[in-house]
């Protein structure tokens, strides 16, 4: 008899953790999905999903979000006045010379040119900047840090 308490009780118990489960997922989803979100908000949303291996349940959301950037993107939606990768330059139009010190900054700044597509110069010239500094810095910073330029270069 109390063997099959236990086990009702397991059956609860994972039962329970399935829905708490199902109801964080449409908490994602609806993160995801909220119109009011920056671009740059969702993407980092997006960053941390994959980083966190669970991208899989949002596939779907994950697409309709990118070709939607991609889209308003390409149809000149996006104001480049204030196209977040500007924000990395400075008056004279290239990147920050702050940047050069900051690993954390030139690593996300290098994951992000993943993004590119063919002929975007601002993200052309982002990798070749980005790829110089860190190739510079590899000797001096921490392993958790060689790991993550490491991984940003060969995705």
């Amino acid at each position: 008899m109390e063997s099959t308490n236990a086990s009702r009780t397991g059956t609860v118990s994972i039962e329970k953790i399935w829905q708490q489960v199902e109801e964080l997922k449409e908490e994602v989803k609806g993160l995801l999905m909220d119109s009011q979100k920056k671009p740059l908000e969702k993407l980092e949303l997006i960053d941390s999903i994959q980083r966190l291996g669970v991208s899989y349940h949002f596939e779907n959301q994950i697409d309709e979000i990118l070709e939607k950037m991609h889209h308003d993107y390409s149809n000149g939606v996006v104001d480049t006045e204030h196209d977040v990768f500007n924000k990395f330059k400075d008056e004279e139009g290239n990147f920050k010379a702050s940047l050069a010190i900051d690993v954390s900054s030139l690593l996300s700044l290098c994951e992000a040119t993943h993004l590119h597509i063919h002929g975007e110069e601002i993200l052309d010239e982002a990798i070749a900047f980005t790829t110089t500094h860190l190739e510079s810095m590899v000797c001096r910073i921490s392993l958790h840090l060689l790991e993550k330029v490491t991984f940003a270069h060969n995705n």
